[in-house]
This record gives C-alpha cells, structure tokens and sequence, in this order.
C-alpha cells in the first residue's frame, strides 16, 4: 500500500528541478551581504541564491530585522521560482542552525529514528509508531506539529490525554528518551525558530505546498535531532496536500535528495489519502484507535502502514536485515504488548497521571473512553438505502468536523477535543435504508476484533487496575471485500459539541422535512451550526436505481417519516380517526417515549459518572494532607475546607498565558454556581508550584484579579511539593535566562472536592465551563457524606 523511496531506489532529482534553469553548483558566498529587497527582487525574477543569500534571510528572519511583508514576499517568490536542489540544502541547513542543536549520548547514534508525516485525515500513524519503535530497541525524539484546517495534528491528539505535556526541554527530552525509549514533543524557541515563523508565515501567504519549503521545513527539525534515519509518509489524493501522486512522487524524490546530500538516510513512503485512515477522525477517537492497535487489534490499513514505515525504518537503520523483518518486528511488539507498554511510560514522563495511564493502557475501549473527553452528543447516520459500500470520502467528513471545533482555521485557535467521527461500517458491507448496526465495543473495533460488543460502558473491570498477566489481545479482524457495481452508502456517528433544538424550531423543521425530500442536507434545521451540517450534504451518496432512497431521514431522538399525497384512500373516502385525533396520539405517544428516553438516559449518565467517581477514587489522589499559607499569612491544611465544595488548581503567578485561563475559567465556573439558588458555595483554591517567587505578597496582589473569594496559597518548598504530590501534580521549574526569569512546566488541571475533603473529579484544558459546571451539579446532587 506503501511505495518506499530511498537513496538507492530513487536517483536524487538534478540541480534545476525546482527553478527550471541549469545549475553548476552555488557561487561563492558574497563579500558583502545583500538587502533583504535585493534578495527578493533576485529570486522573484528567477536567479539563484548563494549561500551567504540564503543564510542572511534565515538570519534576519531569526533576529526579527525582516518584516512581515518582506518574509511573506520572499515566500511567494520561492513558492514560484522555485529552488535547485543545492538552494534547497542550503535553506535546510541554515534553518537547522538557527537554534539549538540537540546531542544524545554517544552509544545512541545507530538508534536514533524519526517519522514525519504530511498530514492527512484520521492520521495517527505516529501514537502507534514511536512507541513500537521504542519496543524495537530505537530511540524515537519526534518533534511533532499542531494541525492547521481539518482536525489538528499530533500534538492536538496527545493533549485531549489529561495532563499530557507537550513542552519539554532538551535535556527533559534525553530522559524521556532513557525511560521510554520515545518522545512526542513540541517544537519550541530553542529549536529551529526559524522554521516556526516561516511556518506561520506560510500558512497565511498561500505557500504551504511549495516543495523547497516542505523540504527544508521536514527536514530541518530532523536534522537537529541527530539521527540515523528518518521516513516520510508522503499523502497524496482528495485530503491530501498534494492531489495526485506525481506531485507527492516529486517531494519524496526531493526529501531523500537532500536528505542524502546533507547525510541523513531517509526513506520516502507515497500512501494514499482519499479515505480516512482507520476508522475514527478526531482527537480522543483517535487516541483510542491507537490504543487498540497497540492492543494487537485495530484497522487493518493503520496497522500496515505502522509495520509497513517501522520496517522501512528499522532497516534504514541497521536494526533489520531486510523491511520486511522489520515489519515483522513492529508488528509482534503491536501483539505481545510491548509498544502498549512503551506508550504508558511515555505518558506517565509526559505529565500523565501514572494511574490514569495505566488505566488508558490496560482498559478496555469503553473504559478507555470514560477517561478521555466526549462531545456531549451523538448522532447516527443512518442507511438512506439499500447498497454497498464502494468509498468513503475524507475531505468532506474533515470538513464537517472541523466546523464543529476539531480543526482550527489561524493558529493558537482552541480545539473541541471530544468531536469526532467514528465510521461503523466498512467498504464492501452490504446495507439496508434505516438499518441500525450494533455499535463497537470501542473505536474502530467490531465484534470480530475479540472484544465483546457493547452498547454502554462496561463495568465488569477497574480501569486503574493492571493488566492481568497473560491478558489475551484482541485479533484483527478480517478486511471485507470490495463489491463492484454498487452505489456508496456512508452511514457513521458524529460525535457533536451541543444538542438539538427543541420545541417550536424542531416542529417547523420537521414540517419543512415533511414537505421536501428528506437528506442529511436537512440536519442543518435540527442543529445550531447550520454552516458545519451543510456540509454533510456532501456526504449524502446518489441512491440505487428503481429505489425510494432519501425518503425518509431517521434520528437517534426523532422518527421523521415522509407523508403520502392525500389522507384519503383510492375511493377518496377517509381512513382511520380524524386529522386532530391522530395528531393527539402521536403527542401523548410521543410525550412518553421522550419521558423514557430521557429517564433511561439520565439513569446512563449517573452510571458513567459513579464509575468514573469510584475508577478516581481508587487512584489514591489527594489523600493526605497539605500545610501552606494563605495569601493573608493565615496557616491552612485540608481540614480547614471540611463542610466545603473546593475547586482547586496549582500553577505560578508568572504564568504568561495557560495559568490565567485556566483560574479565569474557575472562576467563571463559581459564578455560574453562585448565580443558582440552592446550590451550595464553591470555594476556589489557586496553590503555587513555584514558591521561590510566589510568596504570600506575591500571591495577595495576584489573586485579587480574578474573585474576591480567590484563596492562594503557598509555602516552603517542601510544602508545595508534599501537596503537589498528594494530588499528583508534577512540576518542574526551566533553566534561567540572563534577567533570572524562568517558566515551570506543570501539570494542568482543575481539581473538585466534596464537603468531606476528598478528591472527586478533576477537568482538563479541553474541558469548558460550562462542562465543569454541569459535572459539579451531578456530584452535589449525588453527594452522600462519609463523615457524618
């Protein structure tokens, strides 16, 4: 499925590819550096850059003396003039330069690996790869990027994993390497800076998809890593950057040629992306489909391209005699377990709470998804007809899904992490109009998979408890074929971040239904995102010939049916009660069917919620006792908030940016609660894990910002740290800079705790408000006190 490219498979593409000239090799730098105009009027007319061009651009990029306009000029003139194979190792280069260079142990240098990916829809090829990889005996310091459009990148997925920490260090990284073998991180100031402004700068200029840009972009974060080998999962097709597997062909034959030129083995892979890849699209979705591939289980098509990139990398590599035996490698450290293990260690170095990553590994896919955060609701895509499944196109789905929050359209934009997609059928599956399939136990994982199918979260198990030795994994299940002749059907579940509308605006909706020939065009009446629901029109498939298909559209809370001509028989006579007497029953009908529908469903939710009470509480979090001071000097321990409700969260006064959003979103969860008649107060408790700084004065002029009821609290160092760890906090104070200040990486999360004082729920970056808000009514209503 996978055509690999490297040095030796594929000749390196002559000097004047790109720009369409000849070359005989760059000329000697130039004495005196030229101006940035200068620069750009030369290559907007096609000349050639030297050396010394080139890294003066990098440079004045870097130091900030090159305005925007002119890096975005200079952009659009590669981006049509193109670079030689030289120009483009030089830009690689200088780029790899611009920061730091990061430097492993000596005995590391043959194990040193990397994947790169170009993106595509449903990708979570480098969750499964690193930590195989890993199992293998690599070392794997992937520094990954945040997705632009469609639904985020790799970094966005790890992060709807409570208390995952993308942001580590260069020496951070190297223990990571030593305790887990593999790391997924975030490209920071410190390495290739260069290549983040150029980065922004092009996806605001219209030159994402120039190939010396690419090149020297992918190319320049693997270089600082030191590696023994690199692969590229090249995209190509409808949800691809590239749409056609020339133009993807052209940038392989470019990495691997100055990959090589530059010393770095690197092997190109050219896979298709018309289709998802796996089953689910979207952050959570996606991070349990992984996990169920490193259960041995999974798609088929994400596990091959797993193997089928491991292997190439292993024999890159030296650790494989041929690709194949490293295929074969990756796969049985898929089975028995050992990337799954990999990936808990790298979890728990990342920030993860170890019981929560334990829980994540160990679980099954409906304990694992209790833990991760869920849109609030789901919709099935019904069948509009009888027919098999041909296609199942990606960028319309991608599409929908980023309208509903799961991509960003400009960087630093929040992400819904629970919105998704999971598709329930495969190509090849023979469907019938309306039918409802039994759902999976988990994402992408149908009965076959050996997992027991499921309808509700399974209670059988503790999700913090350990793997049980000798666990079986679950088989991958069979693909099916493909049947040729038959119209395309695309029923799957979106997962969405708000409800139906109610009332009057759903009865004119279903008139509106009943008028017209219903399609999943007409979802857009029954939502408040009109934009994101017309886009499913695009999902809708042509029905079979001599059928009724698009008749009818079916809901999981709504039975819409089409009605006839007339309300008189063949003789004109009428038929059954009168018009106000039917209406009538259906009311009263449909009344008692919404009443059970939402008793069953509240019974569910207070189920889920008493499970994922008792799953926390059996992680031991914030058991012992804390003694700190107050922003006013008065000393504090756990049982001065007895008889309280406690929303607490650690971070630093210093905090440039997440440790305000986060208190300011306490803080406008305790209005919310306040502004409710009947409900209890909720006290919120802000405590530093940077006591160097943060002292009581300091805490005083901080708090007084954000809620007259704003306690902080601080300490000694020793202190702060005996409550971090009693609520499983990590923290870690940064290097220096020359004026002293520094930045501590920490966990980030918002604790809850009962009136008893102990710890019942915690809520991470992807969750809301208002979300906190609705979780901590549920526990008020169903708090019982153990003490009294």
């Amino acid at each position: 499925m996978a055509a690999l490219m490297t040095p030796g498979t594929g000749a390196p593409p002559a000097p004047g590819d790109f720009s369409g000239e000849g070359s005989q090799g760059l000329p000697d730098p130039s004495p005196e550096p030229k101006q940035l105009p200068e620069l750009i009027r030369m290559k907007r007319d096609g000349g050639r850059l030297s050396e010394a061009d080139i890294r003066g651009f990098v440079a004045a990029v870097v130091n900030g003396s090159a305005q925007g306009a002119q890096i975005g000029a200079m952009l659009m003139a590669i981006r049509l003039r193109g670079m030689d194979l030289e120009e483009t190792s030089v830009l690689t280069q200088a780029l790899a330069q611009s920061g730091q260079q990061l430097e492993w142990p000596e005995a590391w240098r043959q194990q040193l690996v990397d994947k790169h990916s170009t993106g595509g829809v449903g990708d979570k090829v480098s969750l499964v790869l690193a930590p195989a990889l890993a199992a293998c005996g690599c070392k794997v310091p992937m520094i990954s990027g945040r997705g632009l459009g469609h639904t985020g990148g790799t970094l966005d997925k790890l992060e709807s994993i409570p208390g995952f920490n993308v942001i580590q260090s260069p020496e951070q990284m190297q223990v990571l390497l030593d305790q887990a073998g593999c790391c997924i991180v975030g490209q920071s100031e410190q390495l290739v800076p260069a290549d983040g402004i150029l980065y922004a700068a092009r996806d605001v200029t219209a030159t994402v998809d120039s190939l010396p840009l690419i090149t020297a972009s992918i190319l320049s974060k693997k270089l600082v890593e030191g590696l023994s080998a690199l692969v590229v999962d090249v995209k190509f097709g409808g949800a691809a950057v590239f749409p056609n597997q020339e133009q993807a062909r052209e940038l392989a034959k470019t990495l691997v040629g100055v990959g090589a030129s530059l010393g770095l083995r690197v092997a190109a892979a050219l896979t298709a992306m018309d289709k998802p890849l796996g089953r689910c699209v979207g952050h959570a979705l996606e991070v349990e489909e992984a996990l169920l591939c490193m259960d041995g289980a999974g798609p088929p098509d994400l596990r091959d391209l797993v193997t089928t990139l491991g292997g190439a990398l292993l024999w890159l590599s030296g650790h494989a005699e041929t690709q194949a035996q490293g295929a074969a490698r990756v796969a049985a450290a898929l089975d028995d377990g050992s990337a799954l293990g990999r990936f808990e260690r790298m979890l728990a170095a990342q920030g993860v709470d170890p019981g929560l990553a334990r829980a994540l590994c160990s679980g099954s896919p409906a304990e694992r998804r209790q833990l991760l955060p869920r849109a609030r609701e789901q919709e099935e895509l019904l069948a509009p007809a009888d027919g098999t499944v041909e296609l199942v196109r990606a960028l319309p789905l991608a599409l929908v899904l980023h309208e509903l929050g799961a991509g960003r359209s400009r960087a630093g934009e929040p992400l819904r992490l629970g919105v998704g997609a999971e598709l329930l059928i495969d190509v090849g599956q023979r469907l019938h109009r309306g039918e409802r399939r039994p759902r999976p136990a988990g994402p992408a994982s149908p009965p076959s998979s050996g997992r027991a199918a499921s309808n509700g979260p399974s209670l059988c198990r503790d999700p913090l408890a350990p793997r049980a030795p000798g666990r079986p994994r679950a088989q991958r299940p069979a693909e099916p074929r493909p049947a040729g002749g038959a119209r395309t059907l695309r029923p799957c579940a979106i997962h969405r971040p708000f409800a139906l509308r109610r009332a009057r605006s759903a009865a004119a909706s279903i008139k509106l239904l009943c008028r017209e020939t219903s399609s999943i065009r007409s979802m857009l009446l029954l939502t408040r995102s009109s934009t994101a629901w017309h886009r499913l029109s695009q999902l809708k498939p042509p029905v079979l010939p001599g059928t009724l298909g698009g008749q009818a559209l079916h809901l999981r809370s709504w039975l819409l049916s089409r009605q006839g001509p007339t309300e008189t028989g063949g003789q004109g006579q009428p038929q059954g009660p009168g018009l106000r007497t039917r209406l009538l029953i259906t009311a009263l009908f449909g009344a008692g069917l919404g009443g059970a529908w939402l008793a069953l469903r509240a019974e569910k939710e207070r189920l889920q919620q008493q499970k994922r009470t008792e799953a926390l509480r059996q992680a031991a979090v914030g058991q012992g006792d804390f003694h700190l001071l107050d922003h006013r000097g008065q000393a504090r321990c756990k049982a001065d908030f007895r008889g309280q409700w406690v929303l607490m969260y650690f971070g630093f006064t210093h905090c440039p940016d997440i440790c305000p959003d986060e208190l300011e979103k306490l803080v406008q969860v305790v209005r919310q609660l306040e502004a409710e008649p009947g409900l209890p107060p909720v006290q919120p408790v802000f405590i530093t894990v940077d006591p160097e700084r943060d002292d009581v004065e300091a805490m005083a002029r901080y708090v007084q910002d954000f809620h007259p009821r704003l306690l902080g609290l601080t300490g000694s160092t020793e202190q702060v740290a005996q409550a971090s760890h009693s609520y499983r906090v990590y923290y870690n104070a940064g290097p220096k800079d020359e004026d002293q200040d520094y930045i501590v990486d920490h966990s980030i999360a918002i604790y809850l705790l009962n009136p008893d004082g102990l710890f019942t729920d915690y809520y991470g970056r992807s969750r809301s408000a208002e979300q906190i808000s609705d979780s901590v009514r549920r526990h008020m209503a169903a708090f019982r006190s153990v003490l009294s």
